[in-house]
């Protein structure tokens, strides 16, 4: 088990924690701020958003990373009626180590996450995961295969690199979206 505390001054501390065993199949937690746990876990998380939804937390290395999220409403199944968090945007101050990278984002997908593979893009890398609790709450995948067809349930990817969000800007981040 790997256990991330980020420090934050006047905010909730940042606590990314990654299971190695993989849970039972349902719903991604609402209680968690991850993909597909709503807002108010990030609320309860990391204190009141900044500006709207944005949120910020700072590293133990004093690098500050502010978090945007983008909601998807569910009309249909159990979860009928209630916004989850389909789109994580962590912005950073500096350029994180590869090893710096994996440990924050990683910290934002669900438990049972499984990786699929990587692959370069752009000025980064795209890695590619599967999680069978996302496949219960985001019933439908908004990412194409190759083909063009919608990808498995549960599937989602993080975009990680410089110029993520707007091409060739010098910002880093990573995007996760499902």
């Amino acid at each position: 088990m790997i256990v991330i505390t980020l420090s934050v001054s006047a905010c909730a501390p940042f606590t990314g924690l990654v299971k190695t065993s993989t849970p039972g199949i349902g719903p991604v937690p609402a209680d968690r701020a991850i993909l597909g746990g709503t807002e108010a876990a990030f609320t309860r998380q990391y204190g009141p958003p900044y500006v709207q939804d944005l949120y910020r937390f700072v590293t133990p290395t004093d690098g500050t990373v502010t978090i945007a999220l983008g909601m998807r409403h569910i009309f249909t199944g159990q979860l009928s009626g209630q916004l989850r968090v389909q789109l994580i945007y962590l912005r950073s101050d500096t350029e994180w180590t590869p090893q710096e990278r994996e440990a924050v984002y990683r910290a934002f997908l669900p438990e049972d996450s499984v990786a699929l593979g990587n692959t370069p893009q752009g000025e980064g890398t795209k890695y590619l995961y599967r999680s069978a609790s996302l496949a219960v709450t985001l019933t439908q995948s908004a990412l194409l295969d190759a083909s063009g067809k919608n990808e498995p349930p549960g599937t989602f990817e993080v975009l990680c690199g410089r110029g993520i969000l707007v091409s060739g800007s010098d910002t880093f981040g990573c995007l996760i979206h499902g």
